[in-house]
C-alpha cells in the first residue's frame, strides 16, 4: 500500500511540472512592473526608496524561481515545451520571457547592480527570436481571426520594453531599431484585435484579462520614447501618452467585464499594463508639472498595488494547494 502511495506521488510530480505554463512569466512582466513603478515613485513623489528595493528583491526571487523551473520543464518535458510554442493562442506567451528578462536588467541598472548588461542581452536576442518566430507562425499557419487576443501584443511589446534598460549598453541606433519594431507592428495588431473584439464574438473567459494589455503599448512607448530622445517630451511623446490614457478610461470603463470572473493564470495581464501607465503618468508629471498627472499618478499606483497584491495572493493559494497547475489556461 505505501508502495503504491509513493509511485502516486512519483507521477503526480512530473504532471505537474509538465503543466507549469510559460504564462507564468507574465507574474514576473507584473511584479517587474510594479517594482519599477515604485522605484519611479522615489524620483518624482518622494517614496521612500525601501519599498522599490524591497519589490525588486522579491522579483527577482519570483523571476529565478519560475526561470528555472521552467528550465527543468524544458529538459524534462520538452515535447510539453513544444506544444505551447507550437500552440496558436499559447505561442505568444513566449514573449513574456524576454520581456522578463528585459524588466529585470532594467531594475539591476536602476538600482545599480551587477549584471543588468548579461540580462539585457539576453532579452534583446529573446525577443529578437520571439518576434520572428511568432510573425512566421501566424503567416505559415492557418490561423483563424478567433485565435486572436490582446496576448497577440506581448512579443511586440517586449521590443518597446528594450530601451527602457538599454541606454548605455547599447548604442541608441540599436534602441531605435527595436523601438521602431514595436510601433509598426503595435500600429498593424492594433486594428485587427479591435476587429476581432468587435465584430467576432466575445473572448473566452480564460482571456478577458488580456484587454488590459491594449494599455500597455502606447504607455510603455512613451516611456521608450524618451530614453532614447533624452528625456525630451514633444508632441509625439504627449500623443503617445494620451492613446495609452484613453484606452485605460475604455477598459475601465467595461469594469462589470472583469467583476465575478473565475480566476486564471492570465490574470496576471492585469498587472504590467497598470503599473506601466502608473510609470508613463509618474514620466508625465515629471517632465511637465501639471498637477493633474501627480494625482493620476497616485491613483494609478494604488489600483496597480491593489490588484497585483489580489493576484499574487490568489497566485500563492493555488500554489499551496496544488490547484495551480491544473487551472486552465486557455
Amino acid at each position: 500500500m505505501g508502495l503504491m502511495k509513493s509511485q502516486e506521488v512519483v507521477q503526480q510530480k512530473p504532471s505537474k511540472l509538465r503543466n507549469f505554463a510559460v504564462m507564468l512569466f507574465s507574474s514576473v512582466m507584473g511584479l517587474s512592473g510594479l517594482t519599477l513603478m515604485y522605484l519611479r515613485a522615489t524620483t518624482v513623489l518622494h517614496y521612500p526608496q525601501i519599498i522599490g528595493e524591497i519589490l525588486a528583491g522579491v522579483t527577482i526571487l519570483v523571476f529565478a524561481l519560475v526561470s528555472i523551473t521552467f528550465l527543468i520543464k524544458c529538459i524534462v518535458h520538452r515535447d510539453a515545451v513544444l506544444e505551447e510554442l507550437r500552440h496558436q493562442v499559447k505561442s505568444v506567451f513566449f514573449g513574456a520571457i524576454a520581456v522578463s528578462f528585459l524588466l529585470i536588467a532594467t531594475i539591476l541598472g536602476n538600482l545599480d547592480l551587477p549584471g543588468a548588461s548579461v540580462i539585457w542581452w539576453i532579452g534583446a536576442i529573446l525577443e529578437l527570436f520571439v518576434t520572428c518566430y511568432c510573425f512566421s507562425f501566424w503567416m505559415n499557419n492557418d490561423m483563424q481571426l478567433q485565435h486572436a487576443t490582446p496576448a497577440w501584443m506581448i512579443p511586440i511589446v517586449g521590443n518597446l520594453i528594450a530601451p527602457f534598460g538599454g541606454v548605455g549598453i547599447v548604442p541608441i541606433p540599436v534602441l531605435m531599431f527595436f523601438f521602431s519594431v514595436g510601433i509598426f507592428f503595435w500600429i498593424i495588431l492594433l486594428p485587427i484585435l479591435i476587429n476581432r473584439i468587435i465584430f467576432h464574438g466575445p473572448i473566452a473567459e480564460q482571456f478577458i484579462p488580456t484587454l488590459f494589455i491594449l494599455i500597455a503599448p502606447p504607455a510603455a512607448s512613451l516611456i521608450a520614447y524618451l530614453n532614447i530622445n533624452g528625456n525630451q517630451l514633444d508632441f509625439f511623446g504627449t500623443m503617445l501618452f494620451n492613446i495609452a490614457l484613453i484606452f485605460t478610461i475604455l477598459i475601465f470603463s467595461m469594469c462589470r467585464s472583469f467583476l465575478g470572473k473565475k480566476f486564471y493564470i492570465s490574470a496576471w495581464a492585469y498587472t504590467f499594463p497598470l503599473t506601466a501607465m502608473a510609470v508613463a503618468t509618474l514620466v508625465m508629471f515629471a517632465q511637465t508639472g501639471f498637477v493633474f498627472y501627480a494625482y493620476l499618478a497616485q491613483v494609478m499606483i494604488v489600483v496597480s498595488t491593489i490588484i497585483i497584491v489580489w493576484v499574487f495572493y490568489q497566485t500563492l493559494i493555488r500554489v499551496f494547494n496544488g490547484k495551480l497547475f491544473s487551472l486552465p489556461q486557455g
